[in-house]
Formats: structure tokens, C-alpha cells, sequence
């Protein structure tokens, strides 16, 4: 009676529809917002981050005052 092939396959996947609708919406609500500057916190992060991609360590030439990662 259960044995059809999408209801045993419909239980694995909710998990990942699920975090796919969040991250869809996630994104959508921060696009919609894209022309707004960062908030204090954000533009820390975002230029740590920049620093770390281009292969400078964390609080080498800034120190960042909200959050220590480390």
C-alpha cells in the first residue's frame, strides 16, 4: 500500500526543501535591501572578511571591537 516509490523518497528530502525555501527567502529579503548600507556590526565583518580573503590574519591591522573570533 506504501510502496510507491515517491513516498518512500518524500521524507529525505523535506529537510533539504526546507532549508533551500529558507535560503531562497533568506536571500531575497537581503536583496531587497542591497542599496542600504551595512550596519556597524556588518561592515566589521565584511572587512575582516575581505582581509582574510586576501590572506591577512584577523586583528592584525584593525582591531574589531564587537566580537573576538578567536
Amino acid at each position: 500500500m506504501n510502496d510507491h516509490p515517491i513516498n518512500n523518497l518524500t521524507p529525505r528530502y523535506l529537510p533539504w526543501v526546507a532549508l533551500g525555501i529558507i535560503l531562497v527567502l533568506t536571500a531575497l529579503l537581503r536583496i531587497s535591501m542591497f542599496q542600504m548600507p551595512l550596519e556597524r556590526d556588518e561592515g566589521e565583518f565584511a572587512y575582516i572578511g575581505q582581509l582574510l580573503l586576501q590572506g591577512i590574519p584577523p586583528y592584525q591591522l584593525v582591531p574589531c571591537n564587537a566580537y573576538k573570533f578567536g
